[in-house]
């Protein structure tokens, strides 16, 4: 977690055309790395096409990375 990690990140989401719905970060209760933050994010996308764009996006910038697709 560095200054400015979270604003590049929705920089991302924005520049691949992906509207950021939610954003849940947990730092506390991490026990693997005190320097990291688990973050959840819900995205809007235009279609499944635009979905999995967004995915592969996502994979080249961050290393443990999962993902769940599906209507809400």
């Amino acid at each position: 977690d560095r200054p400015g990690s979270l604003a590049q990140m929705c920089k991302l989401f924005s520049t691949a055309g992906a509207s950021v719905k939610d954003i849940y970060h947990e730092r506390a209760w991490l026990k693997s790395d005190m320097f990291s933050v688990q973050i959840q994010v819900v995205l809007e996308v235009r279609d499944s096409e635009h979905a999995d764009e967004v995915t592969k996006i996502i994979s080249e910038n961050y290393e443990d990375v999962k993902f769940y697709q599906g209507q809400i």
